[in-house]
């Protein structure tokens, strides 16, 4: 049964996040990806045009705001805060 957790938990060692990095390595060397470029990242032009990405864009900001309180967490200005209304 050991085995077998070992072998079940061990693909964790592999997810990574582009903002935060993973187990074993830090976040994306190129920019630090905020919330919202993170999430918007999968929704294409015309989507956004609809406005189909706005539950995307509250995730967004519900995660930051869950995030704590690091020294290094970027926070933006209340006009630039995503309605409330999706």
């Amino acid at each position: 049964m050991g085995v077998m957790i070992i072998c079940c938990t061990f693909p964790i060692c592999f997810v990574y996040f582009p903002q935060w990095g993973g187990m074993f390595c830090g976040p994306s060397s190129k920019t630090v990806a905020t919330e919202e470029e993170y999430y918007l990242s999968e929704w294409s032009t015309e989507e956004k045009e609809k406005g189909l990405h706005q539950a995307s864009l509250k995730f967004a900001d519900n995660s930051r705001s869950e995030r704590g309180g690091r020294a290094d967490s970027e926070t933006r200005p209340a006009d630039e805060i995503p309605s409330a209304h999706v």
